[in-house]
């Protein structure tokens, strides 16, 4: 193996590093949404992470209208409080309902028990859907 060879599968790991490094960025997951993310689908909850809506990016949104943002930290800071309620407003303002937890209710382990009042809230709407009207 020559100099140029070393060199070479030094730029492909680099490469591979930085690809990587991009997906997760372009995701923007914490490790506390992933667990979240685990229980919605465990409760067979349908969801999409990570969806625009308007202007704003959200980390989970379940059919029809249920936003569910995961709070660390940074949002009991007030500035970051106040884009919160600017960007909750908006999402009411287009008919979703949000909820809000913050990550050391996940840790604590109400992961199950948001990903249940998801399903509670998927399995109603569709119920309201096939009514039919009055």
């Amino acid at each position: 193996m020559g100099e140029n060879d070393n060199g070479r599968l030094q730029w492909e790991e680099a490469l591979k590093r930085q690809r990587a490094k991009k997906k997760r960025k372009i995701a923007g997951t914490t490790e506390i949404e992933n667990i979240l993310a685990v229980d919605l689908a465990q409760v067979r909850v349908r969801f999409q992470r990570q969806q625009k809506i308007g202007p704003y990016t959200v980390d989970f949104k379940i059919q029809p209208k249920l936003v569910i943002e995961v709070d660390g930290s940074i949002h009991s800071l007030p500035w970051k409080s106040l884009k919160d309620k600017e960007k909750t407003g908006f999402l009411e303002s287009k008919g979703y309902t949000v909820l809000r937890v913050n990550n050391y209710e996940i840790r604590g382990g109400a992961s199950r028990e948001v990903a249940e009042k998801a399903l509670t809230y998927q399995n109603r709407e569709k119920l309201r859907s096939k009514r039919p009207p009055k």
